[in-house]
């Protein structure tokens, strides 16, 4: 009689405990399947601030939507740079030959080598001549227009002019890729391309890398991969430019039955399946296949092709379902592209939840059983 006393009241220790873990909830990452699915099928009048969508072909294609990069006509349609034009800042050496003895420049005469840099007004200093105009004019002009400034002063004066330092026509290079400095444009480096490679830039994979150009108030960017694969990207550069080499920093998280980490792009385009992959794959034994959801926040272009509660003119949370239990889900999600800070959450496997609650309960028997056997022993 003893006995059965003691199995009745251990049974209900063990219902209670089943109820105790039922009302407090087990240990998880996140919400369950039926959590998220209950949360949209409810009839409260309540917005529960997202909505669940299935994943179909067509909500493929209205969510694969590529991000818009490439240069404008005003970058594309520039005129090459005219680096025979001197301009303020370019360091130039002006060799001047006079002949006979008792020269302008030399008491011997023969050559005298004169280094100046064109100052803010324009203009450089030639001794005996004062300010001469340099700006705007290419080494020959200024050459010829010594001369006539010289002939007076001098007898039969020839005159060399060569650019040392070409300051006025150089662009700026920086940006995350590990390439930066000040680079002079020249004849033979007039073009984006050209001008990339004789800084020596190079990177194993294109892909990463990001170039934008900045001039004045225009911008554009491209991936590098397309400037390589597009002879109309390679855009004339011109003084003043700005660009920017960044390498990708686009990235998802993981949560749930997958592991919680952050994963950066590896490449341009990250297919559902890919991050899957790269997250180390779904967990037999915890993860559930039909439990696949991506959390996106899209903008009202988006959001309202595929959901009919999201505004017109603001954004909407989204946590599109996908199932790999089917095949469909497979296709699916090698198909559908990941996005800059989403979010892949997978639930926990049904099966997984039913060793959580074996263990608890476990747990909770065995410690009544001690607790029992204790209370045995106490006179």
């Amino acid at each position: 009689m003893r006995d059965r006393v003691q199995g009745a009241a251990r049974a209900v220790m063990i219902g209670a405990a089943v109820l105790s873990l039922a009302a407090c909830g087990l240990p998880r990452s996140g919400p369950y399947f039926e959590d998220l699915r209950y949360s949209q099928e409810r009839n409260d009048g309540v917005d529960p601030g997202f909505d669940l969508v299935r994943v179909t072909p067509e909500i493929v294609a209205a969510a694969n939507v590529a991000e818009p990069l490439g240069f404008s006509m005003d970058l594309i349609e520039a005129q090459p740079e005219k680096t025979a034009i001197l301009g303020v800042g370019d360091v130039l050496q002006v060799t001047v030959w006079e002949r006979g003895e008792n020269g302008l420049f030399s008491p011997i005469g023969g050559a005298t080598n004169l280094v100046t840099e064109i100052e803010e007004s324009g203009n450089i200093y030639i001794p005996y001549l004062g300010p001469v105009s340099a700006s705007g004019r290419t080494a020959d002009g200024l050459r010829r227009h010594i001369i006539s400034l010289l002939e007076d002063k001098t007898l039969d004066p020839q005159v060399e002019v060569a650019r040392r330092t070409g300051d006025s026509k150089s662009i700026t290079i920086t940006g995350t890729a590990g390439v930066a400095g000040v680079v002079p444009i020249e004849r033979t480096t007039r073009s984006l391309l050209s001008l990339l490679a004789k800084t020596g830039f190079s990177v194993p994979d294109t892909e990463v890398i990001r170039v934008i150009v900045r001039r004045g108030p225009v911008e554009g960017s491209i991936w590098m991969t397309d400037l390589f694969e597009n002879p109309q990207y390679d855009v004339p550069v011109r003084a003043g430019d700005v660009i920017f080499l960044n390498r990708d920093r686009r990235f998802f998280r993981s949560l749930g039955a997958v592991g919680q980490t952050r994963v950066p792009f590896p490449t341009r385009d990250v297919s559902v399946l890919d991050a899957i992959s790269l997250v180390g794959g779904l967990q037999g034994n915890v993860s559930d296949p039909s439990g696949v959801f991506i959390f996106r926040v899209e903008p009202p272009e988006i959001a309202t092709r595929i959901s009919a509660n999201a505004p017109t003119d603001g954004t909407r949370n989204i946590a599109y379902l996908l199932d790999l239990s089917e095949g469909s889900g497979m296709f699916l999600a090698d198909q559908m592209l990941m996005r800059d800070g989403d979010v892949l959450y997978v639930t926990d496997a049904p099966f997984a939840r039913f060793q959580k609650i074996a263990g608890s309960v476990a747990s909770l028997v065995g410690f009544t059983g001690a607790a029992a056997s204790t209370a045995r022993v106490i006179p």
